[in-house]
């Protein structure tokens, strides 16, 4: 039998592992064995008259000796004992006077691997443990993340707990969620909290009522986790950020796979790098030190297949020098693309014929817009086209309200120029997450010609409360409208630094990906797919069922990885994680969890089948183990000095 299993009938350990050190306790008998020397007779007729006395000494000198190191033996005996964690479970426990609730933590964070198995798993182990021993009550079972699921009660719960996959979500403020149950729950008067503990999961303290017991059983020690925030992918490079550089260390590596075959390493330093994936490659999976403690954290990718290139045509509808017009600033943007090249025109009729083979266009300053041009322009942007304008100087507002009302997302109003400060951003659904509130707020502008949106404009950008540009579908096109003139007068630089990334994403965005389906999603996100297409994980097929437009899966992907596309469109889309507070594999300290949960008890579970025994039914005699190895030693030190002066 191991010590992991040691026990003398009710007597049970919760550290058993230190009972492995109990032969200590031979050392003392060993060190006598050892240091014991044979004895040499003398005799001596004429000291014969001592000789009761000697052997009375003696006798006195072996039994002193012996005593002195059965009290050393007992004395290491209860030392190892102390730190075992001995504990005796007297009989059957009697029912809780009112329910239980077991709660386990089914975070991100619960992905990592301490000792030998998977957080997650020592989580729903410790949760039957519970079960089983409060079989009399069946224990209700949640788990909790973003809210709390009822998994339920007794082994139905611990069933339920078992048919679920790894956890994905990042659990958010459960304290508060805890405090709400118990005030609303009353019933329940025992809770037990199982978890790892990272700090983005528990927010403020529990508030539970008098008569309500909290006890927390944390899994696992503080890890090291260095992952990846998010990634770029600009062509055949893509630029990486990593999180949580190793402290002390200037390089980090960056690998490139394809399945499991790494195609490139660089060696970095910084808080980004950029690393080269070959023509050949369009898939796979970037790592960062080639260490993750979670494998999830690193970033699968798929670049696109190289793009034709498209030729924008700019209408230069105002005068001036071309090096102070906008086109200018627009040619310039359009050149840092290489999916674009721009060709600046002054002639309306010009303009118009080209637009037959473009995909998009830019009108800068209009003048005027003719009516053939704007019948033009109506049937061109109803097929597809993506038509972007700019009012200026000389742009005719009540003509434009007028002759193209009805493509415009909103309404142009001529005003004194006014500065504007601060900035707002409402959504933009082609923009991504490459944009902020706080990307958009340096695009604060003077205005010379206010928009009103209409009440059909898919959506906003503001700055400073105002309207900056305003965009409307228009039959399979669309119209984006800004309120600022092109060549950003208001501007001390060339370009104020929010334009052009979002001019090329918007271009990109309405040339090509609105007609591709998505290659890169989150955790949770909904993917869309062409109808009959099919959609396979590691070999299982993905359940879709058909919408109204597309092929719309019947719920949301919940495992990180590259997916197969077959049927009506081929090719790979990466399923990456949100980026979390979870992702660094904190853990709170016994101190910070005793603050959260004040009044509660907190145990480091480590081994479940024997500690939640303990926890429940044992009498923890850890302090009188210590009181007697005290008691032991201070007599072992009385007996030592009587010896030694004898």
């Amino acid at each position: 039998m191991s010590f992991a299993a040691f026990a003398f009938g009710g007597l049970r350990f919760l550290r058993p592992g230190f009972l492995y050190f109990l032969p200590l306790a031979l050392l003392p008998a060993l060190i006598h064995l050892l240091s014991r020397k044979k004895a040499v007779i003398y005799i001596f007729p004429s000291v014969r008259l001592l000789k009761k006395d000697a052997l009375s000494r003696t006798t006195d000198f072996n039994l002193l000796s012996i005593l002195l190191l059965i009290i050393r033996m007992l004395a290491l005996s209860l030392l190892v004992f102390y730190f075992a964690g001995p504990s005796f479970v007297f009989g059957k426990k009697e029912l809780a006077a009112g329910g239980t609730a077991v709660f386990a933590d089914y975070s991100y964070s619960m992905n990592r691997v301490s000792g030998a198995s998977p957080l997650w798993e020592d989580a729903r182990a410790v949760a039957g443990e519970l079960v089983r021993a409060l079989a009399e009550e069946k224990p209700s079972v949640f788990v909790f993340n973003n809210g709390f699921s009822f998994q339920g009660r007794g082994e139905e719960g611990i069933k339920a707990l078992a048919e679920k996959k790894n956890p994905t979500a990042a659990s958010v403020n459960f304290t508060e969620g805890l405090s709400k149950f118990l005030e609303q729950n009353t019933d329940i008067k025992r809770v037990f909290v199982i978890s790892d503990f990272a700090p983005s999961s528990f927010a403020g303290e529990v508030v539970a009522p008098a008569d309500a017991q909290v006890l927390c059983l944390s899994l696992g020690d503080k890890a090291v986790n260095y992952f990846i925030r998010s990634c770029s992918i600009y062509d055949r490079h893509i630029t990486v950020f990593p999180m949580l550089l190793p402290v002390g260390r200037a390089e980090y590596s960056i690998s490139a796979k394809s399945g499991a075959e790494r195609i490139n390493a660089i060696a970095a330093s910084g808080q980004s790098a950029a690393i080269t994936v070959p023509e050949e490659y369009s898939s796979g999976r970037i790592e960062i030190d080639n260490a993750d403690a979670l494998p999830e954290d690193n970033v699968f990718f798929y670049s696109r297949p190289d793009r034709e290139k498209t030729p924008l045509p700019v209408l230069r509808g105002g005068g001036g020098m071309l090096d102070r017009d906008g086109t200018y600033y627009i040619r310039k943007i359009v050149e840092q693309s290489s999916l674009f090249s721009a060709e600046v025109l002054s002639e309306p009729f010009v303009f118009g014929e080209k637009l037959t083979s473009a995909r998009a266009a830019v009108i800068s300053n209009p003048a005027s817009v003719s009516s053939s041009l704007a019948a033009q322009l109506r049937g061109w942007v109803a097929k597809g086209g993506l038509l972007i304008m700019f009012p200026g100087g000389d742009t005719i507002v009540d003509d434009m309200n007028r002759d193209i009302s009805d493509l415009l997302p909103g309404r142009m109003y001529p005003v004194k120029e006014q500065s504007l400060a601060g900035g707002a951003v409402l959504e933009i659904p082609w923009a991504g997450d490459e944009f902020s509130g706080e990307h958009y707020a340096k695009l604060s502008v003077s205005k010379f010609f206010p928009l009103r949106a209409r009440e059909d404009a898919l959506e906003l950008i503001k700055s400073g409360g105002e309207t900056l540009a305003a965009a409307v579908r228009f039959g399979d096109g669309a119209v984006i409208l800004f309120a600022l003139p092109a060549d950003m007068s208001f501007s001390n630089l060339p370009v104020v630094a929010g334009f052009p990334p979002f001019f090329l994403k918007s271009l990109e965005y309405f040339v090509y990906e609105r007609k591709e389906f998505r290659r890169n999603y989150s955790v949770g996100d909904r993917v869309s797919l062409p109808a009959g297409a099919s959609l396979s994980f590691e070999g299982r097929e993905i359940e879709i069922r058909p919408g109204p437009d597309a092929a719309l899966l019947s719920a949301p992907l919940e495992e990180p990885g590259l997916y197969e596309v077959s049927g009506s469109a081929d090719g790979k889309i990466a399923v990456n994680l949100v980026r979390g507070a979870e992702n660094d594999l904190s853990v709170m300290s016994p101190s910070e969890i005793k603050r959260i949960f004040p009044g509660s008890a907190l145990f480091k579970i480590r081994n479940p089948e024997a500690e939640v025994a303990h926890i429940l039914r044992g009498k923890n005699m850890s302090a009188a183990a210590l009181l007697l190895f005290i008691m032991l030693l201070c007599t072992e030190t009385a007996l030592a000095y009587k010896l030694n002066h004898s």
